[in-house]
């Protein structure tokens, strides 16, 4: 809005004469713009606070602070300057005073606000709300490119554990590979990764996505485009893992061997195009459910939108093979069934129907992020559950 802020809190009544000697100066545009902010409803009021989506605050007054002293003593004490010129992004309201902040990174930190980083291939660190993609990214316009993600836990004093970034790498170059995209430059990929992470200092769990697009369509021989983002994990994923899911099942109109000689079904490939995988979650919610199992038209259980499916049964852990059925290459439940295989507790892949599931010890989703879920309810109908059981299973996938 404005390109000269020196000063980062306003009181209020908000004259054309504060505004100048807060070191705005005396552009008339801006003045309209931030007074129709406060005047014209584009401030949303709740709980006495009221701010502009999407802006940030860099710095706080109180309010004991006079606004007549303001206008009339550019050097009051709370007129803190901010030592250097920014873009006024917000005007917040917080009981009677005007607050304008212009600080991406401290806006990341507001109520409602979510934390992102973000880095590009080629750039580096790049604000989170930077443009990253060209209007005639393939990835934007024909969902042409693949894509990671994985958990990253972040301790207090601001270390990085990722869980199984080699494997998703691997996984990464597969899907690269199927999309006929050149090959996954490891190094720099790890080094994206370290980059992103270094950018992100918020204690607990988060999520780290990892993307490629096919690049520009004016420019088929240009580069690709490469993204990674890290993003708080989502506080429903935490609920569900701790409480469980209710799941309902839809056909994905497919068999069960659909896959086995059509590759360009892309089966087994971690594309960008999710549209179906996102619609399919809004209809379980319009029905009251929390996820979704897919089902092959002959019958069997194939995995969620985002989750390989695993069940219980004669003390043998199962889960759909992949493959002809072209179902995701779950590395959650690789590293399930390998801890559990340690354990002595053995594993096998298989084809099942729903009724199956509902005979069974315990079904779980499992995912990079939200990990192992127990699915307590199955097209209405509750599924047996094993105190203890939910936790050995969370314990082998390491969370």
């Amino acid at each position: 809005m404005a390109d000269h802020v020196d000063v980062v809190v306003v009181g209020q009544p908000v004259r054309r004469c504060a505004v100048a000697e807060v070191g705005v100066g005396e552009d008339a545009q801006f003045f309209q713009r931030f007074q129709r902010a406060v005047d014209g409803g584009e401030v949303d009021l709740w709980d006495g606070i009221g701010h502009l989506i999407g802006g940030g605050v860099h710095e706080l007054g109180h309010s004991g602070h006079n606004a007549r002293a303001l206008r009339c003593h550019p050097q009051a004490s709370f007129a803190q300057p901010l030592g250097q010129r920014g873009i006024v992004d917000c005007v917040r309201v917080v009981h009677g005073l005007f607050i304008v902040g212009r600080s991406p990174a401290v806006r990341d930190k507001l109520p409602g606000v979510t934390k992102r980083a973000v880095a590009v291939l080629g750039r580096g660190v790049v604000e989170s709300d930077a443009e990253v993609l060209s209007s005639d990214d393939l990835g934007l316009t024909r969902g042409d490119g693949c894509f990671e993600a994985t958990r990253v836990v972040t301790g207090a004093d601001g270390s990085h554990r990722i869980d199984h970034l080699p494997e998703h790498l691997a996984r990464f170059q597969h899907s690269s590979h199927a999309l006929g995209l050149p090959d996954v430059d490891v190094t720099a990929w790890q080094e994206l990764v370290r980059t992103v992470l270094g950018a992100w200092d918020v204690p607990g769990e988060a999520t780290l996505k990892l993307m490629i697009t096919r690049g520009r369509e004016s420019a088929p021989s240009g580069p690709i485009t490469g993204i990674a983002t890290v993003t708080p994990l989502a506080e429903r994923s935490l609920r569900q893992r701790r409480d469980g899911v209710s799941v309902i099942t839809l056909a994905r109109g497919t068999s069960s061997d659909a896959y086995a000689a059509a590759p360009w079904l892309l089966g087994g490939v971690k594309t960008l195009s999710y549209a179906i995988n996102v619609a399919a979650g809004r209809f379980a919610e319009a029905h009251g459910a929390d996820d979704v199992l897919f089902t092959t038209t002959d019958g069997y259980v194939l995995e969620a939108p985002t989750a390989a499916v695993v069940w219980l049964s004669d003390a043998r852990l199962h889960t759909t093979p992949t493959g002809a059925t072209g179902i995701l290459d779950s590395i959650t439940q690789k590293a399930l069934f390998a801890a559990a295989e340690a354990s002595g507790f053995p594993t096998r892949y298989a084809l099942a129907s729903r009724d199956e599931l509902l005979t069974t010890d315990g079904v779980w989703l499992v995912s990079s992020g939200r990990g192992p879920a127990r699915i307590h309810t199955l097209d209405g109908i509750q599924l047996p559950h094993t105190p203890g059981l939910s936790d050995r299973i969370r314990a082998f996938t390491g969370f």
